[in-house]
């Protein structure tokens, strides 16, 4: 009898170990989302606690959580993510189900797990690709701790090309995915088109487009779409800090102004802004000409008269007008 107690006690014991497994991977998901959400700064260690997460585990809820939080950390240029960017694709593709004519077709279910891993993917794969100067080669891993999922030996990103549905933010991502994705070892980028970014990623992809805009093998089309993000987000009300720096570094690569690659890769550049506005104001002046003699047959005379109204809705705020008259904008926009 005290035998088979134990036994029962030891079985219980065990089939309750998966539970506290899977309890603790959310809640250390939910405290890293917290951190970023709150007042906490972010820190080195955010990015190796999220590779983690995605490398080790099989729950599509964690990983959908900590692909959430891509995006929100910045990326250490010497940290290995080959294996997350590996489950981030096959995550991705497993949301698809394959129709009875070959075509991926997405249920309701898997859409909000499809759209983090995808945002995931671009951004980890857009901004390796840049700092790493040379395309980004997705091959099988032979680590026996990542178990690869079952989309990795049936479709690769070629499969996408098949896809057809209405939802213009699901059909952004398969576009960009294809376009990034695709031209690995062709001499010319290929672009599918200029897909409209969606409203609902352009904060988000205010950070990814100064990656593209910044290589000169993707910068030419990809400057039509910087310049869209830009006038589309520099609006009254303006969205936060980060995201205007990341539309003032924008408007500055647009001008063929210099950037820094440490400060490209940060998602934190709210402190800079004061002097990314000073530079990218100055070049403006210097492409129209203080002597306002235009010629628009430069490209930076071009993009500095379409970037007038953005950059007025940032000059409004109270903070900014200062750097505006120290650079004698006002006297400078009335003979403009």
């Amino acid at each position: 009898k005290g035998n088979q107690t134990l036994l029962s006690s030891l079985l219980r014991f065990l089939s309750y170990i998966p539970y506290i497994t899977i309890t603790l991977l959310h809640s250390f998901a939910s405290c890293i989302s917290h951190r970023l959400s709150s007042q906490y700064t972010i820190e080195n260690t955010d990015a190796p606690c999220i590779r983690w997460l995605l490398e080790t585990s099989d729950d599509p809820d964690v990983i959908t959580t900590a692909a959430s939080l891509v995006p929100e950390v910045e990326w250490p240029p010497d940290l290995d993510v080959s294996c997350a960017l590996l489950r981030l694709r096959d995550t991705f593709l497993d949301c698809f189900e394959n129709t009875q004519y070959g075509q991926p077709k997405l249920p309701d279910f898997g859409r909000n797990c499809a759209i983090a891993c995808g945002k995931a993917f671009l951004h980890l794969y857009v901004e390796r690709r840049s700092l790493d100067a040379r395309p980004v080669f997705l091959r099988a891993t032979h680590d026996p701790e990542f178990p690869l999922t079952s989309s990795s030996r049936l479709h690769d990103v070629h499969w996408l090309t098949w896809t057809r549905h209405n939802d213009p933010e699901l059909s952004f991502i398969c576009d960009l995915i294809l376009e990034t994705v695709l031209d690995v070892g062709i001499s010319i980028p290929i672009s599918l088109g200029n897909p409209k970014i969606p409203n609902t990623f352009l904060m988000w992809m205010s950070h990814p487009l100064l990656h593209c805009l910044s290589a000169n093998r993707y910068a030419r089309f990809w400057r039509r779409r910087a310049l869209d993000v830009v006038e589309r987000l520099l609006v009254s009300p303006l969205p936060p800090t980060n995201v205007i720096a990341n539309c003032l570094m924008a408007a500055g690569l647009l001008l063929d102004q210099p950037v820094d690659p440490n400060q490209l890769a940060s998602t934190n550049k709210g402190a800079s802004i004061k002097t990314l506005l000073v530079a990218v104001l100055e070049s403006m002046q210097q492409a129209i000409g203080i002597d306002i003699h235009l010629e628009l047959r430069e490209r930076s005379s071009v993009y500095s008269l379409k970037l007038l109204q953005p950059l007025a809705a940032v000059l409004e705020v109270e903070q900014f007008r200062q750097a505006a008259y120290d650079l004698g904008m006002p006297d400078w926009g009335v003979r403009l």
